[in-house]
């Protein structure tokens, strides 16, 4: 009995009489649209990605070619002269919940702290403005509530001492209206002395509160791991690109910048900095689809320049990496996985671990897939895309490309 192996390393996709070949290890990918080929594979393989192969069928000249084209490639082998079916191990996927979202403990010693990443607090309600309200649902950024409200600090206190010391959690976000002016900043830095030493610490500030700030901002200058990220558009960027490292030390600043058009795009490309670290930003404002389809949408190209490695399509089929593991404080101690989603609890009666098994059980970001949108789910390329993002949630489309 003759065997045909595929490599560990080779993901196998079939949908609509189609199938995918994608070898993780080097890149490569095959589609296959014969349907000779394609049954033998839906009648054949098992989970160890190993099937029987007659002799009779190996005879067919398109099977023949077909192999000689998998070894060429290392998508996999032909073995021969097997008495028995050989083994090959499958990788287990280290994660908490299975698809029907059922806990997983093990020993009862299951800690749903471990899986927290990133934490967004916002101190205090931004200006009530439109885009801040649209972009805060893209990006990390200013929520547009009014700017005299002020999260409870002894709920917040209460809500991350179990949180703050975790070696998972990489970054902490403050952000408002204007951090500079909440009463308790203080406090805040002295119950953020116990992160962990690789824990970022970035603080969102709109440029002309630095300006108007100036004397507050070396209250919060020796925060550990410190970083300080600004939003320009063009208008704000000619006014205070140049402004800002007059105030704060390039090297603690990042800029994110907002594009709206092919203006705005052609404006930023002309810019040199290389003092500041800068990324390019699109805001999806309700008007500018076209300005996506051109510049955003995934075309075949990307598609086919894609190379990712086999942990990568592991969490792309499992999780949404964009959004695992990320909790966000609104300044009213509300509490989101994704404020395109709904509210998981609120921090004066809620716990961390008790919001993040609430994730775990009835969330709708943390394991949003492709696997489970339309039409991404019948898509044969839909484990190799990025993860579902703030975009498409926001614009309730979650095919934002060229593939039909």
């Amino acid at each position: 009995m003759k065997y045909f192996v595929i490599d560990p390393t080779v993901f196998v996709e079939i949908k609509n009489g189609k199938m995918l070949l994608y070898n993780s290890y080097n890149g490569e990918k095959l589609l296959v649209n014969d349907q000779q080929i394609v049954n033998l594979f839906i009648n054949g393989l098992n989970k160890m990605n190993i099937f029987p192969i007659e002799n009779e069928v190996l005879e067919t000249d398109k099977i023949r070619d077909f192999i000689i084209e998998i070894e060429k490639n290392d998508f996999g082998y032909l073995l021969s002269n097997n008495k028995t079916l050989p083994i090959q191990f499958a990788p287990l996927i280290n994660i908490q919940t299975e698809n029907d979202q059922e806990i997983i403990t093990k020993d009862n010693s299951f800690n749903p702290l471990i899986d927290i990443r990133e934490i967004s607090i916002h101190l205090n309600g931004g200006p009530d403005n439109k885009q801040f309200s649209n972009l805060s649902k893209q990006i990390n950024c200013i929520h547009s509530e009014l700017i005299t409200d002020n999260l409870n600090f002894n709920q917040l206190s209460k809500f991350l001492l179990p949180i703050i010391n975790v070696k998972s959690l990489f970054k902490i976000n403050l952000l408002g209206g204007n951090v500079l002016t909440y009463p308790y900043l203080e406090e805040v830095k002295v119950l953020l002395l116990s992160i962990h030493q690789s824990t970022q610490i970035c603080v969102y500030l709109l440029p002309h509160i630095v300006i108007n700030n100036a004397v507050n901002i070396k209250e919060i200058l020796d925060f550990q791991n410190l970083k300080f990220i600004f939003y320009l558009n063009p208008h704000l960027y000619k006014e205070f690109a140049e402004i800002l490292p007059k105030y704060l030390p390039s090297s603690l600043m990042e800029y994110n910048l907002i594009i709206e058009s092919e203006d705005d795009l052609t404006f930023f490309d002309s810019i040199e900095n290389n003092l500041i670290k800068s990324n390019l930003i699109p805001l999806f404002n309700g008007l500018n689809f076209d300005f996506f389809e051109k510049n955003v949408f995934t075309d075949f190209d990307d598609i086919k320049a894609i190379s990712i490695s086999q942990n990568e399509v592991y969490q792309n089929k499992n999780i949404n990496s964009y959004n695992f593991g990320k909790l966000v404080v609104l300044h009213n101690g509300d509490i989101y996985a994704n404020l395109n989603k709904k509210m998981l609890g609120n921090i004066e009666s809620s716990y961390a671990p008790e919001i993040i098994l609430n994730e775990y059980k009835i969330g709708e970001s943390w394991f949003l897939t492709r696997l489970k949108v339309s039409p991404c789910k019948n898509c044969i390329y839909n484990f190799l895309c990025p993860p579902v993002s703030n975009y498409e949630l926001l614009m309730n489309k979650f095919n934002l490309c060229h593939i039909s």
